[in-house]
C-alpha cells in the first residue's frame, strides 16, 4: 500500500521559497534597466548571476 507524501517539515519549503523569491529578484533586477536616480536599484543590477546559480542549486529540492 503506498501512502501520499506529506511533507513533515512545512516551513521548509517556506524557507525555500523565500530564497527563491530572492533569486527571482536578483535575476530580474540584473535584467531591469532603471533611470539613474534609482542608485539602489543599481547596486543590485551587477549581482543578478547569483540569482542563477541558486535556481540551479534549488532545482534539487
Amino acid at each position: 500500500m503506498h501512502t501520499a507524501y506529506s511533507n513533515p517539515d512545512p516551513a521548509k519549503t517556506d524557507q525555500l521559497d523565500g530564497l527563491r523569491f530572492f533569486a527571482f529578484a536578483a535575476v530580474f533586477f540584473f535584467h531591469f534597466q532603471p533611470s539613474p536616480e534609482y542608485s539602489s536599484v543599481l547596486m543590485f543590477q551587477k549581482q543578478g548571476w547569483v540569482g542563477v546559480e541558486v535556481f540551479f542549486a534549488l532545482s534539487a529540492f
